[in-house]
């Protein structure tokens, strides 16, 4: 018996676990020999017991960290500047982190977390799940219906990571990971929203995350109020999409720059920013007069020139004036 609970203890635990206790009980009992393979038997069981609990613990609390990362995440202190970096899942990415994928890859597995004062191809700075955009149910949705959730829910948190996206370089934009057909069968929602440079370089001179502290309380009240409309910017329909696409978005823009006017003439500016801040409003109310024509257009070529006024007339000279005067970065002016 003490034989057969050791063969049972390497292909059937649990059954070689009891055969080995009754049979250690035997032979205790009757002075027989096999003591060594019953205790044997126990041992190696137990540890095969011990080793499933600990996998099972181990995937119940990674599913845990991933279904907690919907949403912008703190900052995580990344390796050393002198770190030749760390391998870990994409899944695992968490927002302020600074890594390369390697240039060219369509599907992206894993990662190499680096120092954000190291040369590096990207740094995150989102995660959400996409059913906060909508009930996308068991049934791949398609790319296109991702890339419109990633497009939307990346452009929203950028403002809020960066802070300032004018201070974002003009080699640098916002890109995303979006979840695979295969992934999707195993539960992955997530979009992983991450600057690069759109040449494909690597990016230098440390991370892009703003520093409130750095920034006047009347400038990052400026910030917050600008955010939608500037996020929006970001996400002007390519040349080749639709009317319909192009139009909804004008709309949205419209929307965004009446809600802007109406807090910033609500702001309680004093002295030469209050008299900018009204040339501004002015400005954006005569603009979005433009963006709303324009939703309102069937035809591309006046949609097209509506757009371009509105563009035109959207006071960012006088935008420029006010970052000036609140040390806001002004980019290429």
């Amino acid at each position: 018996m003490a034989v057969v609970a050791l063969v049972f203890a390497i292909v059937l635990f649990p059954v070689g676990l009891i055969l080995g206790i009754v049979a250690l009980a035997r032979v205790v009992e009757s002075r027989e020999r096999g003591r060594g393979l019953a205790v044997a038997a126990i041992v190696v069981a137990g540890l095969q017991i011990v080793g499933l609990a600990s996998l099972f613990s181990f995937v119940a609390l990674n599913d845990d960290r991933r279904s907690d990362r919907a949403g912008v995440e703190e900052a995580r202190s990344g390796p050393p500047a002198e770190d030749p970096g760390r391998e870990i899942s994409v899944f695992d990415l968490a927002v302020g982190d600074c890594f390369s994928a390697g240039a060219g890859l369509d599907s992206v597995t894993d990662v190499t977390v680096l120092s954000c004062g190291a040369p590096h191809e990207s740094e995150m700075f989102a995660a959400f799940d996409i059913d906060e955009y909508g009930d996308f149910g068991l049934t791949y949705p398609g790319e296109e219906a991702l890339f419109d959730v990633a497009e939307v829910g990346c452009a929203e948190a950028l403002p809020g990571y960066v802070l300032d996206v004018w201070a974002i370089p003009l080699e640098v934009s916002w890109f995303y990971y979006y979840p695979e057909e295969v992934g999707w069968r195993y539960g992955d929602r997530e979009v992983l929203c991450y600057l690069g440079d759109v040449n494909g370089g690597e990016l230098t001179g440390g991370s892009l995350r703003g520093d409130e502290a750095a920034l006047t309380p009347r400038a990052l009240e400026y910030l917050e109020v600008t955010a939608a409309v500037e996020a929006l910017i970001t996400r002007e329909p390519l040349e080749d999409a639709s009317v319909d696409e192009q139009r909804a978005w004008a709309g949205q823009m419209a929307d965004a720059l009446a809600r802007e006017a109406d807090a910033l003439e609500a702001g309680g500016w004093y002295g030469e920013a209050s008299r900018l801040v009204d040339d501004l409003v002015a400005a954006r109310r005569e603009s979005l007069d433009h963006w709303r024509a324009a939703a309102d257009a069937t035809a591309r070529a006046d949609l097209d020139a509506l757009v371009e006024l509105g563009y035109s007339t959207l006071g960012v000279e006088i935008e420029v004036e006010i970052r000036r005067l609140l040390d806001l970065d002004v980019g290429g002016w």
